[in-house]
């Protein structure tokens, strides 16, 4: 890993030494510099380095966004719609890292600023609800610890995504639903609910889905 790790530094070096002419090329220069930005962000999180984990990403965000307001110009709404989802994808990624240095607080910040990209991308395409589904079930998990009315709030919406996509196409969805399902278990434990009807409803539920899968 810390081979890796030399390697992609040194890249970024080289890449700031270098002079572009044209557009084209500062275009994709940019985009091969996201793609190292986000590879070194991986190994320092493999590391356990966080915070330089959180700072590569802080960078790749700041590109990102430069990326986005120019394409702001283009009629391609693929494009703009790409570049949002990876703007949000960084927030989701920026969020795990500061929930695994216990930094819950910060967590749920980056947590929302991506799930404010997916509730709008989410209302002109519904390709992109398994991952506002993924930003939920993370909020809900690291809110237990600071904030147990958002968790138990977020895993509910969870919850209620996981079954619109199961119900549409379970064969797809099911293990996503099961894990759902035990993120909503585990959040409704922590928050010392008395509702153990539901927990054993949903825990039975997900047990169902999780052996159609034993083989």
């Amino acid at each position: 890993v810390f081979e890796l790790i030399e390697c992609c530094e040194e890249a970024l070096e080289l890449c700031d030494a270098v002079e572009l002419s044209d557009d084209y090329s500062n275009s994709r220069f940019v985009e091969s510099r996201l793609n190292t930005l986000r590879s070194l962000a991986i190994l320092y999180e493999n590391s356990r380095d966080f915070d330089k984990a959180i700072e590569t990403y802080e960078e790749a965000l700041r590109l990102w966004k430069i990326i986005a307001y120019a394409d702001e110009k283009t009629e391609d709404e693929n494009t703009q719609i790409q570049n949002k989802w990876r703007i949000a994808q960084i927030h989701h990624d920026m969020g795990i890292l500061y929930g695994k240095k216990g930094s819950f607080t910060d967590a749920i910040t980056e947590y929302e600023k991506s799930l404010k990209i997916y509730d709008q991308l989410c209302q002109e395409t519904t390709d992109l609800m398994p991952n506002a589904l993924g930003v939920h079930n993370a909020l809900a998990h690291d809110a237990v610890s600071v904030n147990i009315g958002k968790a138990l709030k977020h895993s509910e919406v969870a919850l209620n995504i996981s079954k619109f996509l199961y119900d549409a196409n379970p064969q797809i969805f099911d293990l996503l639903r099961a894990k759902t399902l035990l993120s909503r278990s585990f959040v409704l434990s922590e928050s010392g609910s008395s509702a153990l009807d539901e927990l054993e409803a949903i825990c039975l539920e997900a047990v169902d889905i999780f052996m159609a899968h034993k083989d």
